[in-house]
């Protein structure tokens, strides 16, 4: 089983949803961008990791400018991360919402 972490990064927080690829979500919840926020973000990453014991986890955001850096670079740097293969990946908005239409004209975040 997989787990998907999609993060919706502003410049005052990051709008997470932990997804599987059944489908389900497992939390919705919004951290702070910050370092606090992250470790946080991490933490339930992990803890999920834990409990379902994924074969993959992929966490993934938008490019938004400088305020996606920070956190590609602190998960993808991670050594707990690391230690369990998790993947993080940023994402060309243009091409999200190039996909997004193929499904719904009315994008929302949550």
């Amino acid at each position: 089983m997989k787990l998907f972490v999609g993060i919706d990064v502003s410049s005052e927080k990051l709008d997470t949803c932990y997804l599987t690829d059944e489908m389900v979500v497992l939390l919705n919840h919004t951290y702070g961008n910050d370092t606090q926020g992250a470790w946080k973000l991490k933490e339930q990453v992990l803890a999920f990791y834990e409990t379902y014991s994924f074969d993959q986890i992929v966490i993934g955001m938008e490019s938004t400018s400088m305020y996606s850096y920070h956190p590609a670079v602190n998960f993808h740097q991670d050594e707990q991360l690391q230690a369990i293969h998790a993947i993080t990946t940023i994402e060309n908005p243009h091409r999200i919402k190039q996909y997004i239409k193929m499904f719904d004209e009315d994008k929302t975040d949550p």
